[in-house]
């Protein structure tokens, strides 16, 4: 028969290996929940970096599709520039080369180059303020060099200021030398302006001006 100091005895053992059951299960909580915590920093980290590791391959990706559209589309500008420029460089060529014909016209005394130039609305100012039309420059034409010898007219100075395909501002200087009617020789020199515009494919001259110079 077991006695009093006996039960008394398994009691506090039986409460002590309870206490120290339950030490250890606190221990084993607060070790879990340790690695819990830590493995919860290790994935917001893990996910962050992979987030960031994401958005720069997204950016870098973006980057890299975007530059062949950019350059793509940066070539029919620099393209349509060319294209400017080159038609521009033409048209000035052309101009110039019509504006020493029509100088060269009258060393020649052929009114068939002013003639094909000059548009029917043809206007042109004079040194001394008066209008001519076509018609009158032409018989002005026909005067001057029939009773003049025209020897040089020479152009200089010579700009061309192209507005679009079919409008364009020719300026420059002629000096012209020749005898007049009675022989004698003059040297003369003037400045002008030709408005040039392509009708039907043809360039001709709308309006001009022309001043003396002493």
């Amino acid at each position: 028969m077991r006695t009093t100091n006996s039960i008394e005895q398994d009691r506090e053992f039986t409460d002590t290996e309870a206490d120290a059951v339950v030490s250890r299960a606190a221990k084993t909580s607060a070790v879990l929940q340790s690695v819990r915590w830590r493995h919860t920093c290790v994935s917001r980290v893990a996910f962050g970096l992979g987030v960031s590791f994401a958005l720069t391959g997204l950016v870098f990706t973006s980057l890299t599709a975007l530059s062949p559209d950019t350059a793509h589309s940066a070539a029919p500008d620099d393209d349509a520039e060319t294209t400017a420029k080159e038609l521009k460089q033409t048209i000035a060529k052309e101009l110039k080369q019509f504006s020493n014909q029509w100088a060269q016209a009258f060393v020649n005394k052929d009114p068939s180059v002013p003639k094909r130039f000059f548009a029917d609305d043809f206007a042109y100012i004079m040194p001394d303020g008066s209008v001519y039309t076509k018609e009158a420059f032409l018989e002005l034409f026909q005067t001057f060099t029939e009773n003049r010898t025209i020897k040089t007219w020479v152009l200089t100075d010579l700009k061309v200021r192209v507005y679009g395909s079919d409008f364009a501002v020719v300026t420059g200087a002629d000096n012209f030398t020749g005898t007049d009617e009675d022989g004698n020789p003059f040297n003369l020199k003037g400045r002008w302006t030709n408005v040039w515009v392509r009708k039907g494919g043809t360039w001709q001259v709308v309006a001009g001006h022309g001043s003396k110079l002493e």
